[in-house]
């Protein structure tokens, strides 16, 4: 009777959530020395960031957020199952009426299944699907499914289509996509899909997030340098740990999500602990200037699970590498050569993963081709 009640105000609450116009008030001010304007997700919803101001935008909790033109999507979940939404990014800024609709939704078995990052690419909509350990397409504007990348097989080849690998970062480029993974065995994974081939490349510590090229620039969040100590997690750049004398005298929590503008980058820093106690504790944003920590900020929620800028990219720089061959090259120069290679054919299965007929391969011509 008590889990019966629990589960009916869950999905009232839920329910009102959606219905609910974007909110107006919530907002705590605040003095950062930024000049960009970000949006980020955590388990308490989205919130808006700028230099004097702090603002709640909605109490819609959020794992990834992407934006395309006037529209931005949520990653959420509710019960069991992990959904994406779609609303109106200017009325979710504006405090009006979001008209949130469901696009897709996956059931998971344990809160860590949850679908992590998103990102569009045209007229589609990417997601790192984790309780499928896929990489999922689908319309953006019709939530139709359009194809499943499964980047890790096991020794017989097959695609491994449940959450091993824990893929969870996913940056979508026309001629590439850029993906990570938490863990292959006690290390972690970074993989390019391009021209009908899958590289993957290993990083030493397991627990990675993020993937991002920036200009020349690769990036991404060691998110607490397992293997290393009690060290904390920190941002790496084109191999090298941002500002490392600082992370080292002052041990970040669970480093996760990055966006900048110009010289300077935000950084989510997520409290850790064990899954009763994560959600207790204060999250905290961390402020660098040319690579240098210069200021930090406890924030209302534990957790910040990504951020981006207000135009929906993380930096105000766009990938110098345009296609496949330069985006490999890039990760090689940063992580060593590939571990795998393997034809992306071979990673590619249904809408319910059940057969691999060529009709049911799903649509990723761009990344076959270019």
């Amino acid at each position: 009777m008590r889990a019966a009640g629990r589960a009916a105000r869950s999905e009232i609450a839920f329910r009102r959530n959606l219905a609910s116009p974007a909110l107006r008030g919530h907002t705590e001010a605040c003095d950062l020395p930024i000049e960009g304007r970000y949006i980020f997700s955590s388990e308490r919803g989205v919130f808006s960031l700028r230099r004097d101001m702090l603002r709640k935008l909605t109490n819609i909790p959020a794992f990834g957020i992407a934006i395309a033109a006037d529209k931005i999507y949520l990653a959420t979940w509710h019960g069991q199952e992990s959904l994406v939404l779609e609303g109106s990014l200017p009325a979710l800024l504006g405090g009006g009426d979001c008209r949130w609709r469901e696009l897709y939704r996956v059931r998971y078995l344990t809160e860590a299944g949850r679908i992590h990052q998103i990102t569009t690419q045209g007229e589609a909509l990417w997601l790192a699907n984790t309780a499928r350990n896929t990489y999922t397409k689908i319309d953006r504007r019709t939530g139709a499914w359009l194809a499943n990348i499964g980047p890790f097989r096991c020794s017989f080849g097959h695609p491994i289509l449940n959450d091993h690998n824990h893929v969870n970062s996913v940056f979508a480029q026309p001629n590439y996509l850029l993906f990570a993974a938490f863990k292959i065995n006690r290390a972690s994974a970074f993989g390019v899909c391009g021209k009908g081939v899958i590289r993957l490349f290993s990083y030493p510590n397991m627990g990675v997030h993020d993937c991002i090229i920036a200009g020349e620039d690769f990036l991404f969040c060691d998110s607490y340098r397992l293997w290393e100590g009690d060290n904390g997690g920190v941002v790496v750049k084109n191999g090298t740990v941002c500002d490392q004398a600082y992370f080292d005298a002052n041990p970040a929590f669970f480093v996760r999500g990055i966006a900048g503008h110009g010289p300077e980058m935000v950084i989510g820093n997520s409290h850790v602990g064990d899954a009763r106690e994560r959600f207790r504790g204060r999250g905290a944003l961390i402020v660098a200037k040319n690579d240098r920590v210069v200021h930090r900020i406890d924030l209302p929620c534990a957790q910040v699970y990504d951020i981006l800028r207000e135009d929906g990219t993380h930096f105000d720089r766009p990938p110098a590498a345009t296609n496949f061959e330069a985006a490999s090259a890039l990760l090689e120069r940063h992580l060593g050569p590939a571990v795998e290679e393997f034809p992306l054919r071979d990673a590619l299965s249904g809408e319910r993963q059940k057969k691999f007929a060529a009709s049911d391969i799903g649509d990723v011509a761009e990344y076959l081709d270019a």
